[in-house]
């Protein structure tokens, strides 16, 4: 059987390392392109040809863009996004700081929600059966409503501090039913029930901004300058942090947001920053090999992170 384009530049890769350079040194010098293309044999994929989508403060914006860093298209009237989700059809559920927006594939609004005068919501996500997931920072309440705006459930965390900005962050219900809730302000990360009460509490972290629920059913969590993986006993398992494990030089901080499980236990990630030399998305794997970065140097402060369908 020939070796696929991706298995090529895996060659390439492996002569790097074998000279001594790792793989995110090695990725330096080959494209991005490349780099997605060591991602998929190391995977057992071929990721040379996903896109991933993605949310922007600088500017404010929702993105696609390839393997290769190109920007195939935004959407701009939205204002400071935050978490989003997208559906099989390429439809887009996105939080911005009065509500949310439903946009269709081709980038015309469906219909929007509005968050009540005084709150500001940084939550999205598709729940099924004509239902989405938003939240009320402010009273400190995530809510399951219809397309019309209605709410059909609320759910109602326990914060202790009551800012309308940077309450909470990228909520998640889980396929248990439950709810994960980073309390950004708190530092801490509950588990919910649809009743509010707290079933597990994953403890303290600096500014958590997501928690998602792996396939495994352990949980991941973003936070400043780190990615932890809990089991389902809520023990730390894994964890990678960008500047120490991903050899990143120079000044500044960051946060881990976005979160996507990849193949083989491979996860990405947005980094939220404002180094211009630091990738602002990140492939890393379970030995904590940076198997692939992007920078996108006109945009800046990645927040919510998808693989685009």
């Amino acid at each position: 059987m020939r070796p696929t384009n991706c298995h090529k530049e895996a060659q390439k890769a492996r002569k790097a390392t074998s000279s001594g350079l790792c793989v995110s040194c090695a990725s330096s010098w080959l494209s991005i392109t490349h780099a997605l293309a060591i991602v998929s044999v190391m995977a057992g994929v071929c990721f040379a040809e996903k896109h991933f989508l993605f949310t922007s403060h600088k500017p404010d914006g929702i993105h696609k863009v390839d393997s290769s860093g190109k920007i195939l298209w935004t959407y701009s009237d939205i204002r400071h996004p935050q978490d989003f989700d997208v559906d099989a059809e390429g439809n887009i559920f996105c939080s911005e700081i009065p509500g949310a927006k439903m946009i269709s594939n081709d980038g015309k609004l469906l219909w929007r929600y509005d968050v009540p005068e005084g709150c500001q919501n940084p939550v999205a996500q598709f729940l099924g059966n004509g239902r989405f997931l938003i939240g009320n920072e402010g009273p400190g309440k995530l809510l399951e409503v219809d397309a019309g705006g209605e709410t059909l459930t609320t759910i109602q965390l326990s914060p202790k501090d009551r800012r309308k900005h940077g309450q909470f962050r990228f909520c998640r219900k889980t396929p248990q039913g439950t709810y994960l809730a980073p309390m950004t302000a708190d530092g801490t990360v509950h588990e919910v029930s649809n009743d509010g009460k707290i079933l597990k509490d994953f403890g303290l972290f600096t500014q958590p901004v997501s928690a998602i629920r792996l396939k495994s059913g352990n949980t991941l969590i973003g936070s400043l300058l780190k990615v932890e993986e809990f089991d389902e006993g809520g023990n730390p398992v894994w964890s990678f942090q960008p500047l120490e494990d991903g050899r990143l030089t120079g000044k500044g901080k960051g946060h881990v947001t976005g979160l996507v499980e990849l193949e083989n236990g491979t996860v990405a990630f947005a980094f939220y920053h404002a180094n211009a030399a630091w990738p602002d998305i990140m492939v890393v794997n379970r030995s904590k090999e940076v198997l692939s970065g992007i920078t996108l140097p006109e945009i800046n402060k990645v927040a919510s992170l998808r693989l685009a369908p």
